[in-house]
């Protein structure tokens, strides 16, 4: 099963190849795009939400890099208001891990 088109595949091979702060740099980049979008207090953005807003094809491996890119990124200013990640819900569902991360805006 192939996931994502081929231009998806060559941004997502290139994303794992990069260096890791410009990959905290790009996914803080779509973080601001995503939680500006959003008009709630709280939300739960999962990797494949940033990947998808990255183009990149959503593999195990994008996601796992994403993830872990996230856990630097620290507060985010988007659209006015501050966010700070509060947690982060890692599930198990059939053997696959369902990871979440959980923003709240401060003000």
């Amino acid at each position: 099963m192939m996931i994502g088109t081929e231009l998806e595949r060559i941004r997502a091979s290139a994303f794992c190849k990069m260096d890791f702060c410009e990959q905290v740099e790009m996914v803080k980049h779509a973080l601001v795009r995503i939680l500006s979008r959003h008009r709630g207090r709280v939300a739960y953005i999962r990797p494949k939400q940033i990947a998808m807003e990255l183009h990149l094809a959503r593999w195990a491996a994008v996601s796992k890099k994403i993830y872990k890119a996230s856990l630097f990124v620290g507060n985010i200013h988007a659209d006015g208001h501050l966010w700070r990640l509060e947690r982060v819900e890692i599930r198990t569902d059939k053997g696959k891990e369902k990871i979440k991360l959980v923003y709240v805006r401060v003000n």
